[in-house]
């Protein structure tokens, strides 16, 4: 149960403190691998579909934060909630206390 919180508490971390670091990860990594680092303050052109022929003005820092790394955390933290909701977790909780090893330490009336 510790570990569902704390996996869901460091997934929102990084949603909203990790885009710089990891930025800053992969611009150094492409810089000493020799791979071009592509210009992240230009405008951003949609390749396919309907969208590429609206003049959307984003950059493509702006596409990658928050078209691909926002939404992928944002699917995690969904399947994490679907998961373990509420009523899961109070589950988890209630059958924990039910467990026979070290019952004295798992035993407690308030949480049944």
């Amino acid at each position: 149960m510790r570990l569902v919180c704390s996996t869901k508490a460091l997934i929102q971390n990084l949603r909203e403190n990790g885009w710089d670091k990891l930025f800053k990860n992969v611009t150094s990594f492409c810089e000493k691998h020799d791979i071009e680092v592509p210009n992240f303050g230009a405008s951003y052109v949609a390749r396919q579909g309907r969208s590429r022929h609206q003049r959307n003005h984003i950059t493509v820092e702006h596409y990658l934060r928050v078209k691909i790394f926002f939404v992928t955390i944002d699917k995690q933290l969904q399947e994490l909630n679907c998961r373990f909701n509420d009523q899961v977790m109070e589950l988890l909780i209630l059958s924990f206390a039910l467990d026979p090893k070290d019952v004295y330490k798992a035993f407690n009336i308030d949480r049944i």
